[in-house]
């Protein structure tokens, strides 16, 4: 397919990829679903009522960002029941319709802008910072409402069809016809974005209102070597070399980071001695 006519098909497809009713038919040609009112009212409250007093606490309070260069807040050690609503159904039932029986999960993590982390996020895909196979989708649940405002998610449906694109990076926005579509929603309190891992993404900067909390979990088959965790379904994992803490990072001997990792003290150490000198 052109790129034009894959443009032109998306943009026919813009009006039926937000919905109360998930349509995996859909999902799998854009890349791309918004489930309006997924998360019932009650686990909704609950969840938002524990986010309150956490960002209350101690642990929790906000906090101004140690460099210039954080974008965004990573939230990984919560309370249990925050750190265990991944396992609910609202999430994993959408998960079984994508990849079926059993559902694994591959990362969780909860992603805050706000007054203090308030930078944009470069366009970019997520399968090249991912291990394992690249049947992946994250589930982005809107704890409290997510607009444009306070920094929410803007991505480019379709373009999970160029595939993986073979580095990681800042994605050049003009790579694209300049009317390709973008969808920037409005996330109420309860709604749950659907994207595949490989479609490009970005968010705006944070500019007013309430902080954007997104929990961000990203879902597989479980039988995927990479799945931390089994949330449906009968199959056994093992620790391996694709699900250990450093998410398949140490399986290289040699590779383009360690590469760059190598120049970079080099660069550092021949900085430091020039300043020595002139000392």
């Amino acid at each position: 397919m052109k790129v034009d006519q894959l443009k032109n098909d998306m943009l026919a497809s813009l009006s039926v990829m937000d919905s109360s009713v998930f349509d995996i038919d859909v999902f799998k040609k854009t890349g791309l679903f918004i489930v309006r009112d997924a998360i019932p009212d009650n686990k909704l409250h609950r969840w938002q009522n524990a986010w309150e007093e956490y960002a209350n606490s101690e642990e929790g309070e906000r906090k101004e960002a140690e460099d210039n260069y954080s974008k965004v807040e990573i939230k990984t050690n919560l309370p249990d029941l925050l750190d265990g609503i991944h396992r609910d159904e609202c999430f994993v039932d959408l998960a079984e319709e994508i990849f079926g029986n059993p559902v694994g999960l591959f990362n969780k993590r909860f992603v805050v802008k706000d007054a203090f982390y308030n930078g944009e996020v470069f366009l970019h895909q997520d399968t090249c910072y991912q291990c394992g196979l690249v049947e992946k989708a994250s589930l982005f649940g809107a704890i409290f409402d997510m607009t444009p405002d306070n920094g929410g998610l803007k991505f480019y449906p379709g373009t999970h069809r160029f595939g993986y694109l073979g580095d990681a990076g800042q994605i050049k926005e003009t790579t694209l016809p300049d009317d390709w579509p973008i969808v920037a929603p409005s996330l109420r309190a309860g709604d749950i974005a659907i994207m595949n891992s490989l479609l490009w993404h970005g968010s705006p900067a944070y500019k007013a209102g309430h902080y954007r909390v997104v929990a961000d979990f990203v879902y597989q088959s479980a039988r995927d070597y990479s799945t931390v965790e089994v949330l449906r379904g009968n199959e056994d994992i093992e620790n391996n070399f694709l699900n250990q803490g450093d998410k398949g990072a140490g399986i290289f001997q040699r590779s383009r980071v360690s590469r760059l990792i190598e120049l970079q003290k080099i660069v550092d150490d021949a900085l430091r001695n020039e300043q020595e000198d002139a000392e």
